[in-house]
């Protein structure tokens, strides 16, 4: 419902700016006729009703006993318990009538005559549940198969991957070190660092983050990396996720270990030298497609409703006349 309450929001935004800002403001305005205009609705009855259907009056507002056991059927309330929700709701509505401007009680009706549309109709023939099957398994072998994906780049691989490995790192960089020897000293200073007792009673990502100070205080420019996604052994697998293949050097070294918590052996690539902290293994899986169907359902209700909303508008549209002065 979350997508219907943003409509909502947007209607009675749009309804209730169309009555504020001055005369001018709104002559720069396209003028629009025809269904666009609203009027206060009426709420008197038409026709005759038998004293017998009458439950209330309030005022010159006839409750009718229908209303009152549709209620309490609803609710599952006694019926004088319905009847008296019925009688304050009218009083309130009354004196709301009475105080406020005509244009906005006509605004929150045609809020409310939206949203019941909204509800009755298009939520009746286009929810989620209606997507078809064979629509879903088209979508879920897009999502798996080894090629880049147009429209479902965020959901590649989420039924099912090899073995990823999270990482964070301490870097120093190509670009920072001067020479081969400035390359052995920090390799040296890291290893040091690996082996002391600081090291060993590192626990989390956060802790490890923190053995950058040591670095910085012996003058070298390290860099705190933490947001390396999770990565594959997998060449075709990290290229169809991010659109570029990653050094095998490091791909090859993450993979050394199968120890969550590990701070790898410090090692150079042409990036610079790493030092490397194992945050997490993600182990391989596979969900079948029916396994998963339920939830890809789920995943993509919001663009389904959004699509079909746009359509059905349309048609709305297309039902009537209407015309836009300049």
């Amino acid at each position: 419902m979350l997508f219907f309450h943003k409509i909502l929001i947007f209607l009675v935004l749009f309804l209730c700016g169309c009555n504020s800002g001055n005369e001018s403001e709104f002559s720069q305005r396209p003028k629009v006729s025809g269904l666009a205009v609203w009027k206060l609705p009426n709420f008197s009855r038409s026709g005759t009703v038998s004293s017998a259907s009458i439950a209330a009056k309030v005022n010159d507002r006839d409750i009718l006993k229908s209303e009152v056991y549709k209620l309490s059927e609803k609710l599952n309330i006694e019926y004088s318990v319905a009847l008296e929700i019925l009688i304050n709701d009218e009083l309130a509505f009354q004196d709301a009538a009475k105080k406020l401007d005509s244009r906005i009680i006509s605004d929150l009706y045609k809020s409310s005559a939206v949203y019941y549309l909204i509800e009755s109709d298009f939520e009746k023939n286009f929810s989620p549940d209606k997507i078809p099957d064979d629509k879903l398994r088209m979508v879920y072998n897009e999502i798996q198969q080894n090629l880049p994906s147009r429209y479902f780049r965020k959901l590649k691989y989420y039924f099912g991957h090899s073995e990823w490995r999270k990482v964070i790192q301490l870097i120093v960089t190509k670009e920072s070190l001067k020479d081969e020897m400035m390359q052995e000293s920090v390799l040296s200073f890291m290893r040091i660092l690996l082996n002391s007792s600081v090291s060993s009673s590192v626990k989390d990502d956060k802790e490890f983050g923190q053995l950058a100070w040591y670095l910085q205080n012996s003058y070298y420019p390290v860099r705190f990396e933490n947001t390396i996604p999770p990565l594959s052994l997998k060449k075709i697998e990290n290229r169809v996720r991010f659109g570029r293949d990653f050094d095998s050097g490091f791909i090859k070294k993450i993979f050394s270990s199968g120890q969550e918590g590990k701070i790898f052996e410090p090692f150079v690539t042409k990036y610079g030298v790493h030092f490397v902290y194992l945050e997490k293994i993600i182990k391989e899986y596979n969900k079948q497609f029916d396994e998963v169907k339920d939830e890809l359902r789920n995943k993509l209700s919001e663009n389904w409703l959004r699509k079909n909303f746009k359509d059905w508008l349309f048609k709305i549209k297309s039902k009537y006349t209407y015309s836009i002065n300049y």
